[in-house]
């Protein structure tokens, strides 16, 4: 205490203002009572947890702090308004010439007088009980306890021990010194020290005499109400000490044990702090830091990646040169002589096409021995492929590879705030991989390039996203399903959804629509999935439970909505950011349907596991957004080479195609991709067909269509996925029909194509006496494909069947595609196969067929 009243001198000579110099020293005192209970404890189980240090740190901020702060601003404007105030009250009520100690101690003693009763009355009436009780719900006395307080009881407790004194026009000295007192009394009143006060406990209300006040048993916490001073409970009778020394605290504190719920009033003002306070700073400082990490970014990777974008043909050698630099002494560096390529017809010359099964014997070489023999950075990771074509492969990831994939995610996370900067107002709810799904033999991990950039994440940038990463190490589809939706469905202000694959969004609004009573149980905590590692369970935990207004705003949306879209969950819902080309193209109609025409939909880009091909940038401002972006080539991460789609399929078995750069590409022509990165992809052939679409300065944009394999040839019409694709939308316009999945199959026995298709609404799709729809499908193939036309014209191709499917069906062919290891993240298939390649048995699921 008189180090305390020390500091506030000393503070106040070096000219602060008494405000200043009392809050300055009671600042200090708290910091040495903290460290004198880590030194001389009085109970071990009193020590405070981060959580309790977190809550109680903000009750000191907003009621101890910031709420005296404000009311004392509201009492000066009142005492200027009625200017009379002061001049009213009698100066001989207060002994203004007196020395401030002496006025120190007369405003104690009356202002404890006051405070008596207000807190006898605290305990004796219902109502004002409900917000004392705050005070009472801490299980454990230290320093910081002293803070919690309602701002109800907190605002009467200034009325009595402040705006009486200000009346009177007290010195501000006097009520700086007052204020100190109280503080740091009151800190030493609910420390956890193992300290004696002797004869001052007939004067002082200490902590020997306040931990008996916080009794778990409200009966016997009917004493010692004074604040700082014990006279009152002396002359009213409630002071109590126990006569056996020994005894010096209460078994237990609190009010845990009390039979009426007085812990629903601690919950208010927890919701009160954290959702009026906690959570609009914490969204203020995060979305401002936020801001502030975009425009480093802008400054950072935006600026030089414009700059490349300019002059691609530069750009691209200068990383050519830095890949082949980087790997010249790895093995297969050394077999194709890196060291001594000087051009791009050097490394042609060279280095010849590559494919997984060229490059594994490397990859497993060095997994096995350690030695660099396909890059010069030792793997982090394995990143492992999704599987869409044929067995999964391993990809190494090194440092400089995973330094790569950040960049380009930050740039992509750039161009997605310039397009549609109110996607960060709120949460984002992103869907990945787990980082680790597994080891190799040998011990090597293996999993998913998302995660582990979603992993090594800033802090800053995680606190934007609702779930939790551990949450995707669940191995369970439908336990990870149903906790996805139960965290995200306590948050309402979710204003991004991104994830790579647009059916895991409509597999997660159907199972909203179909289980949203369960779901509503689990948001309420009544129910859970399953069992959890400790881990996962841990960090799940961190993100509670639903406001009861929450809860009830979704028991009112299940209640009257018989279909529930995501924007009717989260109305602040601004961009959906998922794949949209190739195969995703059925689905992607879907989910458009059940989103609000203000919600943007955006290209996730061109991404596989050996690389991150494309960004997607805004590149107009035109009214529909959704038809405003560009696909930017990551040209400062990969090296692309590309051969012309018909070049490739007309001469690659002979080996005369030709090569192109980027800078070399046309509009609207369609490419093969070749890439060369720090991933050990030398020449790579991703079998992978992209579109130039429109230029971005010097560069072309680049859109994904298909994979290469999508195609069939039976009698040599060659028939690709994407015409597939043209003709099932040409029937969905034409019949009204909602295609939910579809399949076409290659008949190579019969001569004819399949079409597989699950039906939005199967009844109204196959209850047609006529065959027309097989009819106008093999006509719009034929009008997409000139080939197929001669050839069902000649007889060698037969008519198209289509075989409706069950309702369900596509549930149950994704199931069977991630037991086959497939990833869920990046589920793909090729809507366009050969009959012999299918492994499914659609055949329990037919309806009736048309066509036939």
């Amino acid at each position: 205490m008189l180090l305390g009243f020390a500091g506030f001198s000393g503070l106040a000579a070096a000219g602060l203002s008494a405000t200043a110099a009392s809050t300055g020293a009671a600042g200090g005192a708290l910091l040495c009572v903290l460290l004198l209970e880590r030194v001389i404890p009085l109970r071990g189980d009193w020590q405070p947890s981060i959580s309790d240090l977190k809550i109680d740190a903000v009750f000191m901020l907003v009621v101890q702090v910031m709420l005296p702060r404000g009311l004392a601003l509201a009492l000066s404007i009142a005492l200027a308004t009625w200017a009379g105030a002061s001049a009213a009250v009698p100066s001989f009520l207060w002994p203004h010439g007196s020395p401030v100690w002496v006025q120190l101690l007369l405003m104690v003693a009356i202002a404890d007088l006051l405070r008596y009763w207000l807190h006898v009355a605290c305990h004796k009436i219902p109502l004002l009980w409900r917000f004392h009780a705050v005070h009472h719900e801490t299980e454990k006395l230290y320093a910081l306890s002293v803070a919690r307080f309602h701002p109800l009881e907190k605002s009467m407790q200034y009325l009595l021990d402040t705006a009486p004194f200000a009346l009177l026009a007290v010195e501000p000295q006097v009520l700086a010194a007052y204020f100190l007192f109280y503080a740091t009394n009151g800190f030493f009143q609910h420390g956890n020290l193992d300290i004696r006060l002797g004869p001052l406990n007939h004067l002082i209300s200490g902590g020997e005499l306040h931990r008996w006040h916080h009794h778990v048993d409200p009966q016997a916490a009917q004493v010692n109400f004074g604040n700082n001073l014990i006279i009152w409970d002396s002359v009213f009778g409630t002071r109590y000490l126990p006569t056996n020394r020994e005894h010096r605290t209460p078994d237990a504190v609190g009010i845990r044990n009390h039979p009426n719920p007085y812990r629903f009033d601690t919950g208010i003002i927890r919701a009160w702090l954290c959702h009026r306070v906690i959570t609009p700073c914490g969204n203020l400082l995060l979305n401002t830091g936020l801001k502030l990490r975009i425009w480093l970014t802008g400054k950072r990777l935006w600026a030089p990646f414009l700059a490349d974008l300019k002059q691609p043909e530069v750009a691209q050698w200068k990383l050519l040169n830095r890949i082949l630099q980087h790997n010249r002494n790895t093995q297969i560096g050394r077999e194709f002589d890196f060291a001594q390529i000087r051009s791009y017809a050097d490394f042609k010359r060279q280095v010849p096409l590559q494919t997984y099964d060229t490059l594994e014997p490397y990859i497993r070489r060095q997994r096995e021995a350690g030695t660099p023999c396909v890059t010069a950075d030792r793997p982090i990771i394995y990143a492992k492929t999704s599987g869409t074509t044929g067995a999964a492969k391993f990809i190494p990831v090194g440092n400089t590879a995973l330094a790569m994939l950040k960049a380009s995610q930050e740039l992509a996370g750039y161009c997605i705030y310039q397009a549609c900067p109110e996607a960060y107002r709120g949460k984002l709810l992103t869907i990945t991989s787990p980082s680790v799904e597994g080891y190799l033999p040998g011990g090597a991990a293996y999993g998913s390039t998302s995660g582990l950039v979603a992993q090594s994440m800033s802090r800053l940038a995680q606190k934007k996203y609702v779930l939790p990463r551990e949450l995707f190490d669940i191995e369970d589809h439908q336990i990870r399903y149903r906790e996805i939706l139960r965290i995200s469905l306590c948050e309402k202000h979710i204003s991004c959804l991104g994830t790579a694959n647009p059916s895991t969004l409509l597999m997660l609004l159907e199972i909203l629509n179909e289980q949203r009573w369960e779901l509503l149980d689990a948001v309420r905590g009544k129910t859970r999935t399953g069992l959890l590692p400790a881990y996962i369970e841990k960090a799940i935990q961190k993100k509670g439970l639903a406001r009861e207004s929450r809860i009830a705003e979704l028991q009112t949306l299940f209640s009257t909505r018989p279909k529930l879209g995501f924007n009717d969950i989260w109305p602040g819902l601004k961009l959906v950011v998922t794949w949209t080309g190739g195969s995703c193209g059925i689905p992607i109609k879907n989910l458009r349907q059940t989103m609000s025409p203000d919600t943007h939909l955006m290209d996730l880009g061109y991404i596989a596991t050996e690389l991150r091909g494309t960004v997607t940038a805004t590149a107009g401002t035109g009214q529909n957004k959704d038809r405003c972006y560009r696909q930017l080539p990551c040209l400062q991460q990969n090296f692309f080479e590309f051969v012309e789609r018909s070049d490739w399929e007309a001469n690659s078995s002979e080996g005369k195609e030709k090569y192109l750069l980027l800078h070399q590409l046309q509009e609207e022509q369609q490419y093969y991709v070749i890439v060369t990165n720090f991933n050990g992809l030398y020449r790579y052939f991703m079998n992978d067909i992209v579109q130039v679409d429109g230029r971005f300065e010097q560069t072309p944009s680049l859109n994904f269509i298909q994979k290469g394999r999508g195609v069939t040839n039976i009698t040599g019409e060659k028939l690709s996925e994407q015409q597939v694709l043209q003709a099932v939308a040409d029937c969905e316009r034409a019949f009204d029909l909602s295609a939910r999945f579809f399949l076409m199959l290659a008949d190579e026995e019969r001569s004819h194509y399949r079409l597989l298709l699950e039906a939005g609404d199967p009844i109204r799709a196959w209850d047609d006496p006529e065959p027309r729809l097989a009819k106008y499908l093999d006509e719009a193939l034929s009008s997409h494909n000139i080939e197929y036309r001669c050839k069902r014209a000649s007889g060698r191709l037969g008519s198209v069947h289509v075989q409706f499917l069950s309702p369900g069906t596509w549930k149950h062919y994704r199931r069977a595609l991630l037991d086959a290891g497939q990833r869920e993240s990046q589920l793909k298939y090729l809507c366009l196969q050969y009959m012999r390649e299918n492994r499914f048995n659609f055949g329990d699921h037919y309806l009736l067929a048309a066509g036939e």
